[in-house]
């Protein structure tokens, strides 16, 4: 399965020689249909319109931030629909409408990234792997993702 295969309309691919890119993380609570949970957004670099639909975006647990920083370790990803391009450049907490909760921006940095069958992001101060896990039965549910964090020392 390709990576973004759930992805058909994706304008913007992670390259494959790992070019730039920009990260954002933020908390997503009080949706009624979804427990508390990170946002990981992935998108290009360079500006792009705020409705842009460009932007790759998975769910993670909550612990895998700490502090405003990235806690090492595995986790479980679920990856969802593609996000406005404005998601990458939140500074201040948005209310979603329509029973979708809140959005507070926790996390901003470039990176450069690279896209190989697996995903690998690289930032000043974290490092990530990430790589599609089997899909569930028929397909039905968000395919899945394995995110391996990792601190990078100076």
């Amino acid at each position: 399965m390709p990576a973004d295969s759930h992805r058909p309309e994706a304008d913007w691919r992670p390259p494959a020689d790992g070019g730039p890119a920009r990260v954002a993380i933020g908390l997503h609570e009080g949706a009624v249909d979804a427990a508390p949970h990170l946002d990981f957004f992935l998108g290009p670099a360079e500006p792009v319109a705020d409705d842009a639909r460009v932007v790759w975006s998975w769910r993670l647990p909550t612990d895998a931030l700490e502090d405003g920083r990235i806690v090492p370790g595995s986790y479980e990803a679920e990856a969802s629909d593609q996000h406005r391009a404005l998601y990458l450049r939140l500074a201040e907490p948005r209310e979603l409408g329509a029973d979708r909760g809140r959005f507070t921006p926790l996390l901003r940095a470039d990176a450069r990234a690279r896209l190989d069958g697996a995903l690998s992001i690289e930032t000043k101060s974290w490092r990530l792997r990430a790589e599609p896990a089997a899909s569930a039965a028929g397909g039905a549910s968000p395919p899945r993702w394995r995110f391996t964090f990792a601190e990078l020392h100076s």
